[in-house]
């Protein structure tokens, strides 16, 4: 069985922060941006702006609870390649406003991904 390993070497930091590419697993459009790894998440989510260019279609809506309260929200399938390009899955994640204020961000990664490897940081 094959290893895949995701291993990021940054100067210390408050924020987990790597590259990854969303696809549209429907139109196969995809983009290239970064996400934020939120071991508070329980779940994964995507920016609307990055739902928004990939032509993605809600297969639901989901109540979500965050900072701001609960709200009522899309869900959407999307495929999801790391950065080290050996590791690819297909999530659903729920919708969500901007994650950066220059929109650089476009996802952040919750423990419904995390949980699914090994997680260290030291």
């Amino acid at each position: 069985m094959p290893v895949n390993t995701l291993t990021i070497s940054t100067p210390k930091s408050n924020v987990i922060n790597t590259g990854v590419r969303i696809s549209n697993p429907n139109s196969k459009e995809c983009i290239n941006t970064y996400a934020i790894w939120d071991t508070g998440a329980t779940n994964s989510v995507i920016t609307k702006s990055t739902a928004e260019t990939l032509g993605l279609i809600p297969i639901s809506m989901a109540e979500v609870m965050g900072v701001h309260g609960s709200k009522v929200v899309p869900v959407y399938m999307v495929s999801i390649t790391l950065q080290n390009e050996n590791i690819s899955l297909l999530s659903e994640v729920t919708e969500c406003e901007e994650l950066s204020a220059d929109c650089d961000t476009g996802m952040l990664v919750g423990m419904n991904i995390i949980g699914m490897g090994d997680f260290s940081i030291s």
